[in-house]
């Protein structure tokens, strides 16, 4: 996996958010067709279905990019909480532990 900075990560999702409303949009001209009566309806450029798998793939990525922002931010602010409070302590004497839903953080003594 590359890597890439916040701020392209931001423009990714722009771009990533932009064309899931082109898709909605393309879907729903897909899935409806207005005709004339006694005419025959012009078959669509691609399936309904492709249109979806489409859709679901691009939201997909959104999620994924949304969890790697998140992680990311969670590991800047942890690293910075860490370089402020505990300024002159010895790295080596904190313990990090993942509790049910907090961080607990701890001296080795």
């Amino acid at each position: 996996m590359g890597t890439i900075t916040l701020a392209e990560a931001v423009k990714l999702k722009s771009i990533l958010t932009k064309k899931v409303h082109e898709l909605s949009s393309e879907l729903q001209r897909v899935a409806f067709v207005q005709v004339e009566k006694g005419e025959e309806p012009k078959p669509s450029k691609r399936l309904l279905t492709e249109v979806d798998t489409e859709l679901e793939d691009v939201r997909k990525d959104i999620r994924i990019l949304d969890k790697l922002v998140y992680r990311a931010n969670i590991d800047h602010i942890l690293a910075g909480f860490v370089n402020t409070i505990f300024n002159g302590f010895d790295k080596s004497q904190i313990s990090w532990k993942k509790g049910t839903s907090n961080l607990i953080i701890g001296f080795i003594l």
